[in-house]
């Protein structure tokens, strides 16, 4: 045999068949033919009869009908799952919403108070000046709690400037 690529063999193969006579030709022809009948007849030999591949087939086929049915079912439960997930999204996405509105209407509230609470300071500190004016006590802005009323205790006790 030859050593060498494809081609080289390839060649060397027809050599020797041109070299063979005719009748020599034919039968290593049918010598090869012979042989490749009988690995496909044992090959036949081994597969199951016609009738047994028929069964094995519908077998095969009432098993993946059977599977398909169990997966329909599952489908199907899966996709009332689905449904009930989404309207349960739906709520929770509606009760958010009038959560939202609720804490933006408070947030005005609380502006709105927070406001007010300015414009009441203010006031209170302007009358707070006007007594100290009035009565001739220095004004403390900040104070808060104990030290506020302290403080208011202690401009009501003094006198008024003009007595």
């Amino acid at each position: 045999m030859m050593q060498g690529n494809g081609t080289e063999t390839f060649q060397a193969a027809r050599a020797r068949l041109a070299e063979r006579s005719g009748a020599e030709a034919v039968r290593g022809g049918l010598e090869a033919a012979m042989e490749r009948a009988q690995r496909n007849a044992d090959v036949l030999r081994a597969l199951p009869s016609r009738s047994a591949r028929v069964e094995a087939g519908l077998a095969a086929i009432e098993e993946a009908e059977r599977e398909r049915e169990q997966l329909r079912s599952a489908l199907q439960a899966t996709e009332a799952d689905l449904r009930g997930v989404r309207a349960e999204l739906a709520a929770l996405q509606l009760a958010s919403s009038q959560l939202q509105t609720q804490v933006e209407r408070c947030q005005r509230e609380r502006d709105v108070a927070v406001a007010g609470h300015v414009r009441a300071d203010t006031l209170i500190d302007a009358m707070l000046t006007l007594m100290h004016k009035h009565r001739g006590a220095p004004f403390q802005p900040g104070l808060e709690g104990d030290a506020y009323d302290a403080y208011v205790e202690e401009l009501a006790d003094l006198p008024k400037a003009g007595t």
